[in-house]
């Protein structure tokens, strides 16, 4: 009776060990999830307060410019994506990506 008590008793450990490893496993990937959750609503708000700047900068330079072009929105905008035409060279290049059709800044 003895022995069957430390057996039952070393089976019960046994169980109750492995449910701890579960446990912890599932913390640990519930608290993954839950960062990864924090880090995408972070990647959302920024993407959004970036959105809110660009529209507010066209509204001020639409109002400035109201004749202007999308390529005078960008060059004032954005700068750093101008380059030397490739065919001339006093010609000024925006670039390509702005022309894309799911582009933030063709949307606005």
């Amino acid at each position: 009776s003895a022995m069957i008590s430390k057996i039952n008793l070393a089976k019960l450990i046994d169980r109750m060990e492995k449910d701890q490893d579960l446990a912890d496993n599932l913390e640990r990937q519930n608290r993954d999830r839950e960062e990864e959750e924090q880090a995408r609503e972070m990647m959302r708000e920024a993407e959004a307060a970036c959105l809110a700047a660009m529209k507010d900068h066209l509204d001020q330079f639409l109002e400035s410019n109201p004749s202007a072009s999308f390529e005078d929105w960008i060059t004032d905008l954005h700068p750093e994506n101008l380059e030397k035409g490739k065919i001339l060279e006093d010609f000024i290049e925006v670039d390509h990506r702005f022309y894309i059709e799911e582009s933030d800044h063709r949307k606005l």
